[in-house]
């Protein structure tokens, strides 16, 4: 199972909406904390150097980060969640999604 490490209001949202959207089950593991020094933060960092959040641990135990590329992962296992290719949809669905991560994400965090 996908272990999808985040603490509630920091970003996780599209990671885990795409996962609950394609039926892929995952646990949800909080890290609040993990931006002080501490317990938290040091788990944190050996899965994810750059210590942010969502951090994916996926099945194999390899590790997925930046919200973004999780949604492609998805996609890539249910294609019919994002308009069809080739589409001028399809190139919307990319434009929002990269916007959502470059400027609505990083507003949770300041």
């Amino acid at each position: 199972m996908i272990t999808v490490y985040g603490v509630p209001g920091f970003g996780s949202a599209i990671s885990e909406a795409m996962l609950t959207l394609a039926d892929i089950p995952y646990q949800f593991h909080d890290v609040k904390g993990f931006d002080q020094p501490g317990p938290q933060q040091e788990m944190l960092r050996k899965l994810n150097p750059l210590c942010q959040v969502p951090t994916l641990q996926l099945e194999d135990g390899s590790v997925m980060t930046e919200s973004a590329a999780v949604a492609l992962m998805i996609l890539d296992s249910r294609p019919d969640l994002a308009p069809p290719e080739g589409t001028p949809e399809r190139q919307q669905f990319w434009r929002l999604l990269i916007w959502l991560v470059a400027n609505v994400y990083p507003t949770f965090t300041y």
